[in-house]
């Protein structure tokens, strides 16, 4: 079994914080104050079912090993250690042999990659060797990226590292070749491609990123597998060769490629470094943040770019960073740009906006003041991503200057904000009675009991069906809740482990660490319920959201029947009217 599993089998979540927190029972979790900020009123849960905890307060959250990390300000290798012992577990990765294996995994892709350099510059990498000059790479700038060439055979690597004394176990352990079907030989898994190293933070070489050559290729870029030295989402392309000029500049620059960093430091510019097409990840931001809190975003222009732009620039925000994005103008990348004058690039980067500016430029563009759904859908839009701001000075600026743009009041786009802080109101309720009492549970929160409710108890899903019109889920929960419908509609064997899966799989962006945070959230406001009492109180919870939707229609509708008051259009206000009564009469039956 692995460590990792071992341990946490022998081991219990709530008596390894304990420890360290006064945790007490509430409900099916156990509650206590959050250790990594101060609060006076208990918002850090701890599920021994699920062993995870959350603070509902700073966002804080993981298993047994991340908490050690965080509160003793340690590597995994030793909160691993420290467990291990409680476990009473001896550990094989800490032992020399083990040590050796990793050893001998750095030496061999040191020595593939001297290989492949050499092959570059040989007979046999002459159409590669043209390529890279084509794209204005010099030999000073192949050198720096050690830039490599992988022969087109099917073994002419693996039997180089053989004849090196590698074993072809170890050569398969460090992603290099490829067991050939149904039998016990392998091949060479980079045939034909120019080879860029990627090197962990001290410079050791990791893996391979591999462009092919052959323009018949399916496949353009390969990577390395991940490996026990390689873990993609811990790694940033030219990390190690840009840490000085991030210290001096203090600012990082991201971009989605490799081509892109090799073209920036062909324009001299060099505090940058590439995320290689996926968004950044919690343990990429930390490993920034030791250098500089200024992130400096530019990612391709397709439509897959601005997804990883769009959850790269979430996750800093919350790992409070100050974040600019750079628009470009006529190239779709940076090493586009580059190619046609390194002095653009430059210039884009002189002209980067900070993020808000960003998001107004880009939901404003072809606004015409008379569009009320155009306004509608600036207004949802840009109060989803104010919400986001950590701090409320700016807020208030921001929203400030929505209201000046929209010419709307800023009292309704305030009322409308479903602001993180109230969300996170630190409330011991007993039940969900005393909610309706609570001003600050807001819309959005009340959609997120609602979900946690329903991930709690997937038996109380039937009861949103047939309560709930779709089109109240709205916001960043609507795909959740939708999917959360579909897998009920769908499946026939219902439990909570194939109800999560589904949602893994299905929706975009989510993992156990934001599921189990959902999990969470209904202990955290409601504790103390009988089984038989879950009913009525899920069905309280959705006639309060109910009374939030009815609100803001007709909060909405209202401010356009005053909007065609005063413009004449007297023709549309009476079907405005009949929605207006429809929708006093559906709340005032709750």
């Amino acid at each position: 079994m692995d460590p990792v599993e071992e341990i946490k089998r022998k081991l219990d979540i709530v008596q390894i914080i304990g420890e360290y927190v006064e945790l007490k029972q509430a409900g099916q979790s156990f509650k206590g104050k959050c250790p990594f900020h101060n609060e006076k009123t208990p918002s850090f849960v701890v599920n021994q079912d699920r062993q995870f905890y959350y603070c509902f307060g700073c966002n804080e959250g993981g298993d047994m090993f991340s908490f050690l990390q965080k509160y003793e300000n340690l590597d995994f290798p030793e909160a691993l250690k420290i467990l291990a012992g409680k476990a009473g577990l001896t550990l094989d990765r800490f032992n020399p042999r083990a040590t050796s294996r990793k050893t001998r995994l750095y030496d061999l892709l040191a020595d593939v990659t001297e290989f492949w350099i050499k092959k570059l510059n040989s007979d046999q990498g002459k159409v590669a060797l043209e390529y890279l000059g084509k794209r204005g790479l010099s030999s000073e700038i192949q050198e720096k990226f050690k830039l490599g060439y992988a022969p087109d055979s099917w073994d002419q690597t693996l039997n180089y590292l053989k004849e090196k004394g590698y074993a072809e176990r170890e050569i398969f352990d460090a992603g290099l070749i490829i067991r050939k079907n149904l039998g016990s030989s392998y091949y060479d898994r980079f045939r034909n491609r120019i080879i860029f190293p990627i090197r962990d933070i001290h410079g050791s070489i990791v893996g391979f990123t591999a462009r092919a050559l052959d323009p018949e290729e399916k496949a353009k870029y390969i990577n390395s597998p991940e490996t026990e030295i390689y873990k993609k989402s811990d790694v940033l392309y030219g990390f190690d060769i840009a840490k000085k000029a991030i210290k001096e500049k203090a600012y990082i620059i991201l971009v989605e490629g490799n081509m892109d960093v090799i073209a920036s430091h062909r324009a001299k510019v060099e505090n940058v470094v590439a995320v290689s097409g996926t968004a950044l990840t919690d343990k990429q931001l930390d490993l920034i943040k030791r250098y500089t809190e200024n992130v400096v975003m530019c990612f391709d222009m397709d439509e897959a770019g601005q997804k990883a732009a769009g959850r790269s620039i979430d996750l800093a925000i919350k790992h409070g960073m100050n974040i600019k994005v750079v628009v470009l103008t006529g190239a779709k990348d940076p090493d586009e740009m580059v190619n046609q004058d390194p002095n653009l690039w430059v210039k884009a980067l002189s002209n980067s906006k900070i993020i808000m500016q960003y998001y107004f430029d880009k939901y404003f563009d072809g606004y015409e003041p008379s569009d009320v759904q155009k306004k509608k859908e600036i207004a949802r839009s840009l109060l989803t991503e104010i919400n986001k701001l950590v701090d409320k000075i700016e807020q208030e600026h921001w929203l400030r200057e929505l209201s000046y743009r929209l010419n709307v009041p800023i009292q309704l786009l305030s009322d409308s904000l479903p602001t993180r802080q109230k969300m996170q109101e630190k409330t011991n309720l007993k039940s969900v009675n005393n909610l309706s009492s609570k001003k600050n549970f807001e819309k959005d929160y009340l959609i997120k009991l609602i979900i946690s409710l329903a991930l709690n108890h997937f038996e109380l899903v039937h009861l949103l069906i047939e309560r709930l019109e779709i089109e109240m889920i709205d916001g960043a929960y609507e795909v959740f809740y939708k999917n959360i419908i579909n897998w009920y509609n769908k499946t026939s064997l219902k439990n909570q482990r194939n109800l999560f899966e589904y949602l893994i799989e299905n929706v975009e962006g989510l993992d156990e660490a934001n599921l189990n945070s959902l999990v969470l959230l209904k202990d955290q406001y409601i504790e103390d319920l009988k089984d038989e009492e879950l009913e009525s109180e899920c069905l309280k919870i959705i006639n309060l959201l109910k009374k939030k939707y009815y609100s803001a229609r007709i909060t909405e509708i209202d401010y356009q029947i005053r909007q065609f008051e005063s413009s004449g259009r007297k023709d549309l206000i009476a079907d405005l009217y009949k929605q207006l009564q429809d929708i006093n009469y559906k709340k005032n039956k709750l």
